[in-house]
């Protein structure tokens, strides 16, 4: 929610302190998905640990880009703390995960991995695309400008670059869904959870019928 008032307050505004409540947000909530991917399942001191690094990290990158105002440090930023909390998910997802669920769930172990590499790699992709088209949009910005006024709307929406990166990003919804499965998975919940993703639908884990989750959520929703 910060980040999307942060990005409505610049967009709206086009000022450079609104353009640092848009940017320095998304900073931070990637440092709160890394303390997440890094501090999960670890020792108390560990936790600590992880999240004094983010915390240093987050604030070396504010002020860093607050004095040298330099647009790609804070995209290079962005974007290798993202990598590194996907691949430390990966990490748990092959090397702790799958191990557990074929000790635990050997005959289904399988299909819920697989399910899991769609999820996150349909969510990589709309990621990856976006942060592209982001950063080409920085870079041809004139040429896009001078394009569009000449195509005229509606049609030059199609070459708004930022809000396709905007629409791509808020899609790859997917890597947080995943972490979040996967985060349940580890804690020897597997069974309880179930991947609904119909074609041209939103996917979605929800409890499994007949599982302990489900009984949950209707005792839930009764009170």
């Amino acid at each position: 929610m910060i980040v999307g008032f942060g990005s409505m307050a610049f967009h709206t505004t086009l000022k450079y302190e609104m353009q640092l409540a848009d940017e320095l947000p998304m900073i931070y909530t990637v440092c709160i998905l890394s303390y997440a991917a890094f501090s999960f399942n670890q020792s108390p001191k560990v936790q600590v640990m992880v999240g004094t690094i983010m915390v240093g990290l987050a604030t070396f990158i504010t002020l860093y880009y607050l004095y040298g105002k330099d647009p790609v440090f804070h995209q290079v930023a962005y974007g290798i703390l993202t990598l590194a909390a996907t691949f430390r998910g990966f990490y748990a997802m092959e090397y702790e995960l799958r191990p557990a669920l074929k000790k635990r769930s050997f005959a289904t172990c399988d299909h819920q991995m697989n399910q899991m590499w769609t999820l996150a790699m349909t969510g990589i992709v709309q990621f990856t695309f976006g942060f592209f088209i982001w950063n080409m949009d920085n870079i041809f910005c004139h040429h896009l400008v001078t394009t569009r006024n000449h195509i005229q709307l509606p049609w030059a929406v199609l070459l708004e670059g930022h809000a396709w990166w905007h629409i791509l990003t808020g899609l790859a919804y997917h890597l947080i869904l995943w972490r979040l499965w996967l985060n349940r998975s580890l804690e020897g919940k597997e069974k309880e959870l179930m991947l609904d993703w119909k074609p041209w639908s939103v996917p979605q884990v929800v409890p499994r019928p007949g599982s302990k989750a489900k009984g949950k959520a209707k005792g839930s929703k009764a009170q």
